[in-house]
């Protein structure tokens, strides 16, 4: 009967170290802001680990911020802890083996992996002022330079523009038309120079769509104003263009 007893009492005892002791499991990776809001993504059955952001873990003292992270047993768990831009660590304590690394971002990584053993971590840290001073007065540097270059490209060639602007007004002054030779001109004729304005240049089977009108009653015209020396037809590839003649 004791016997009995005891066994009872042993297997009630190992139920409820159970229910009291429940093993956990994490993969995870917290990434801290600048604020001191911690990201936590990745995968865990224990409920502080569960949450999108959290202030749960950090606390500020003065200019010292600290990580404390203190957490049941786990069954296995693999953490990486990613701190804002520019932090140094004054201290940091851990009951396993931990690695600490830089990323690409001026970021300090913490990582470590355990099995059977709870999460005891804690970090002091600060984060470099000066250094993030640094960075921006760099940035402002680039883009004064690049002001500079751009100010110094758009005074040289403006003479340029301003040349090219003189041109082109010369050449359309050049292409147009008196009052008495646009006069002297019919209707047919005056609409097929009115395209050529428009579009600077035209093909005579563009002219003809433009117009709606047969092929032949185009080419009279083209003919007819070919002969006043008021367009000239150029070669551009496999196809003749009609232009204004420059005057």
């Amino acid at each position: 009967m004791f016997k009995i007893k005891y066994f009872i009492f042993f297997v009630a005892l190992m139920l409820l170290s159970y229910n009291i002791y429940p093993n956990y499991l994490a993969n995870i990776e917290m990434e801290v802001n600048s604020n001191g809001l911690i990201n936590i993504t990745g995968q865990s059955d224990y409920p502080d680990f569960n949450q999108a952001s959290t202030y749960k873990f950090i606390s500020m003292q003065k200019n010292v911020w600290i990580i404390d992270i203190n957490t049941p047993i786990f069954d296995k768990y693999y953490y990486s802890i990613v701190l804002p831009p520019y932090s140094e660590i004054n201290y940091i304590s851990s009951i396993n083996k931990i690695k600490i690394s830089d990323n690409s971002y001026n970021q300090i990584q913490i990582s470590a992996y355990g099995d059977n053993q709870p999460i005891q971590l804690k970090i002091q840290y600060t984060i470099d002022k000066n250094t993030k001073k640094g960075v921006f007065w760099v940035i402002y540097l680039i883009i004064g330079i690049i002001l500079i270059i751009g100010g110094y490209f758009l005074y040289k060639h403006k003479p340029r523009i301003k040349d090219k602007q003189v041109k082109e007004k010369e050449e359309s002054t050049n292409n147009k038309l008196s009052n008495s030779e646009y006069q002297e001109l019919n209707s047919r004729q005056k609409e097929i120079i009115e395209i050529i304005k428009k579009e600077g240049t035209a093909t005579q089977n563009y002219i003809q769509k433009k117009l709606s009108i047969p092929k032949s009653s185009v080419s009279r015209n083209i003919q007819s104003l070919e002969s006043k020396g008021i367009i000239e037809t150029k070669k551009f590839g496999m196809t003749n263009t009609i232009v204004l003649k420059k005057k």
